[in-house]
């Protein structure tokens, strides 16, 4: 293998593919990037067995040719060279030779040839979709999936598509996020996917901010996003996702209107005094007032009042203060609306302005 390529180009598609490296894996090729010159490319691949992400850049390619290099040590080493040309060759063994401007390294490989096979996801079902508008889903939905394995769908998005529109959904039985979208192109036919929380979390670190198309193909056990030449395959999650629409209330008997940094920054502070709790009350008075409490603890207590449009009848309500936050950042917009129920209801908050997503948050007992 010998090539020439761009010091800038190589860099960026380094950083892209090592988000699926397992730096931590005991299969030694697992810590590696393949390296792949042909046709006038230079291809790369990562993988964990779970996720993998390949990408590939213009490059002068004199001969053709596959390695491995260590993912860590040849991401810093190429950050820390000088802009312009970078020189790889690998004549004979497993040795990739980097020469660059007053720079010249030799880094130890492992063969091509013990590199896991990237899985080709057939494309059963194909959606497209904006970068912009995947990612803020992504951003309002994913931190709500659980976090360990317990129940294995919980601990994934789920994506369910007809062909007017997308829903995606995560929850982990404490806290439930929806987001519908509308895709570019319409289905063939409906799906119904788990994707894991960490595939769309590695992707959006992928996307950026813009109108350009996101390919997403489904397969029986897999799904690929393609985005600007770079592709993330994953395994789906096997399983049924819980019917969360029978939890979603019908109804509710109080409305809140309010700022939502405002709001926020209201929950920050009495969360201060909450301690290992987090427990936060929110009282709707008869005079129409929102305010928030702790409970009195060790280290003191904390009322703020938040300025509200209040709509229905006096009610309260606590709930996890960080769960709470959480919401208030994915939910996005000025202006936040909080509707409430009877006792033990599960509270919902939407975009004053938007009724495309939504968040659930079920009630501490007190």
């Amino acid at each position: 293998m010998l090539l020439s390529c761009d010091q800038k180009d190589l860099l960026a598609a380094l950083a892209t593919v090592s988000k699926a490296v397992n730096l931590n894996s005991t299969l030694p090729v697992l810590n590696n990037i393949l390296l792949k010159a042909e046709n006038k490319r230079l291809t790369f691949a990562a993988t964990n067995l779970e996720i993998a992400i390949t990408a590939s850049i213009k490059a002068e390619i004199k001969n053709e040719g596959a390695l491995t290099v260590p993912a860590r040590l040849f991401t810093n080493y190429v950050g820390l060279l000088p802009a312009g040309k970078v020189e790889l060759q690998n004549k004979e063994g497993l040795d990739l030779q980097i020469k660059a401007a007053k720079s010249q390294t030799r880094i130890k490989g492992i063969s091509s040839d013990e590199f896991p096979l990237i899985p080709q996801v057939k494309k059963d079902i194909s959606l497209t979709l904006s970068a912009s508008d995947l990612l803020a889903a992504i951003n309002q939905v994913a931190f709500s999936a659980a976090r360990d394995m317990v129940r294995p769908v919980l601990a994934g998005v789920h994506l369910r598509a007809n062909k007017k529109e997308i829903r995606l959904a995560a929850t982990d039985s404490y806290r439930l996020s929806e987001k519908i979208l509308i895709p570019a192109t319409a289905l063939s036919k409906d799906v119904s996917i788990i994707i894991p929380a960490r595939t769309v979390q590695e992707l959006a670190r992928i996307l950026e901010k813009g109108k350009e198309p996101v390919e997403l193909d489904v397969s029986s056990n897999q799904v690929l996003f393609t985005y600007k030449g770079i592709e993330l395959a994953s395994r789906l999650i096997e399983g049924s996702y819980p019917d969360y629409e029978q939890i979603i209330p019908r109804k509710h008997i109080t409305t809140i209107s309010a700022k939502t940094e405002e709001l926020a920054t209201a929950v920050k502070r009495v969360n201060l005094f909450t301690k290992d709790s987090h427990s936060v009350k929110l009282i709707i008075t008869k005079d129409k007032e929102l305010k928030i409490l702790s409970d009195s603890t060790q280290i003191g207590e904390e009322e703020a009042e938040v300025s509200a449009t209040i709509a229905g009848v006096e009610n309260s309500i606590t709930l996890n203060a960080n769960y709470l936050l959480e919401a208030l950042t994915a939910v996005g917009g000025a202006d936040v609306t909080l509707e409430l129920g009877e006792k033990m209801v599960p509270a919902v908050l939407r975009p004053a302005k938007s009724k495309d997503y939504l968040h659930l948050i079920m009630p501490l007992k007190t």
